[in-house]
């Protein structure tokens, strides 16, 4: 609908003033009268000062009759959108010239049919309005401007595991891909980082394999090393331990959503925690996100990871996406194309990471030798690291040589 296309417009541009540089619609393209004069003041207002707010907004309208509306208007709209990138913005706008010229042509139709146009007329104005395209504003960039962005710093996410932190060079908005066989310890690796991470980030862990009680007993174990088995104890000192990290896990930032998802139910969660501060997610795992009207698997894995890498530009997130490698394999030294149904899983990654266990290596039943290896690396290097994982407690850790 227009009016909701208009609301994020206006919304958007008062969150983020300095997307009226990216304006392309004009007030024609709006229905809603009020939000015609919203338009035009926040136009003019940026004019005049190179800015606008809500200070700013009532102070210049403050002798217009409609100065309470428009500010009542303006509130409801920011409280409703979140700021959008460049781009989405410009897709937003793009959307409301398409149902402006739809608009115009269903006039075009009525007057014709009122016989108050001839067929010639109807048909010249419909070909004359669907040739009407948006200009889109180059975002061109002076010298100083080109220099600092290639110059500043990217915002690196820091794990626990400093060697494949060093080496992976994870940055905000990436897509990271962590790929193993069914067995390996993909889940657990992924609720290491978790567990890690949401002490510093909000995040989100989107459950598709696992109850909660499966979800929380493998964090708890994680932050306590005490295995799961053993949680049901009358040992006074470990249930201490158990406890104190049921209140550190408590204590982190982060939700679990168990069940199917789709890419929409994925993006609205994101979209909800994403408003104020960058948002860590994690997804276990991308085969099972639900998707209709896909003829087979490779069609869906790739709208997928299409999507998902989508969210990554569009918001304040970065993923990390658990996937399985072919069951044909070599576990002796997978490589990226060993990844399952799409080459798309490559394409849309910034960093792949394949785990792989060397049966020759296994210390005990609850003690083997994973390598973890860096396929793919936008950002850093690529590479092998050795890391040891404990079964019974779902703990990683880099090996020291």
């Amino acid at each position: 609908m227009n009016v909701d296309l208009e609301k994020e417009i206006l919304g958007s541009l008062c969150l983020k003033p300095e997307l009226i540089k990216n304006l392309i619609v004009e007030e024609k393209h709006f229905i809603i009268p009020i939000d015609k004069k919203i338009l035009t003041s926040l136009k003019k207002l940026f004019a005049e000062t190179g800015t606008f707010n809500f200070a700013l907004i009532s102070s210049q309208l403050k002798e217009d009759k409609d100065c309470k509306l428009i500010i009542e208007t303006l509130t409801e709209y920011v409280s409703d959108v979140i700021p959008p990138t460049t781009e989405t913005f410009i897709k937003l706008q793009e959307q409301l010239h398409k149902k402006y010229i739809n608009n115009e042509i269903n006039k075009v139709i009525t007057s014709y049919l009122k016989k108050e146009i001839d067929q010639d007329t109807m048909i010249n104005k419909i070909i004359y309005l669907n040739n009407l395209s948006l200009v889109i504003k180059e975002d061109s960039l002076n010298a100083d401007e080109i220099y600092n962005l290639i110059t500043s710093k990217n915002k690196q996410i820091n794990l626990k595991f400093q060697i494949l932190s060093r080496y992976a060079n994870v940055q905000e908005h990436d897509l990271v891909t962590i790929a193993a066989r069914p067995g390996v310890g993909k889940t657990g690796f992924l609720l290491n980082l978790l567990e890690d991470l949401s002490s510093k980030f909000n995040c989100l862990f989107f459950n598709m394999e696992m109850t909660d009680k499966q979800v929380y007993s493998r964090l708890v174990s994680i932050n306590s090393y005490v295995a799961m088995q053993d949680f049901m104890t009358d040992d006074l000192e470990r249930k201490t331990k158990i406890l104190a990290s049921c209140n550190a896990i408590a204590e982190k930032k982060f939700k679990v959503f168990t069940g199917t998802q789709t890419i929409s139910s994925i993006r609205n969660k994101i979209i909800n925690e994403s408003r104020d501060k960058h948002v860590i997610v994690f997804i276990d795992y991308v085969g099972l996100i639900f998707t209709e009207s896909k003829e087979n698997e490779y069609e869906r894995l790739t709208f997928v990871m299409k999507e998902l890498r989508k969210l990554t530009l569009d918001y304040d997130c970065t993923i990390f996406l658990a996937s399985q490698l072919n069951r044909e394999t070599n576990m002796k030294n997978p490589t990226i194309s060993d990844l399952k149904g799409s080459g798309e899983l490559e394409q849309s990654s910034s960093t792949v990471i394949l785990l792989y266990e060397d049966l020759n290596s296994k210390v005990d039943e609850n003690h083997s030798i994973i390598t973890v290896a860096i396929g793919k690396n936008r950002n850093g290097k690529r590479g092998k690291i050795l890391f040891n994982y404990f079964k019974n407690t779902q703990v990683f850790g880099e090996r020291r040589s």
